[in-house]
């Protein structure tokens, strides 16, 4: 969501260039949140 990246401080832009591993079985299952989050509805209210 785009309000909670412009609120990263600068230093920590950086983390958003890795491409995040798999933590937990959330990140298999949600592996198309990107798709999820832009499919057009409230990207809050979808998450």
């Amino acid at each position: 969501v785009r309000r909670y990246v412009d609120a990263y401080r600068p230093e920590y832009l950086a983390t958003l260039l890795v491409r995040p591993g798999i933590t937990a079985t959330a990140s298999i299952e949600f592996k198309d949140e990107d798709e999820l989050l832009n499919s057009g509805g409230d990207p809050e209210q979808i998450y």
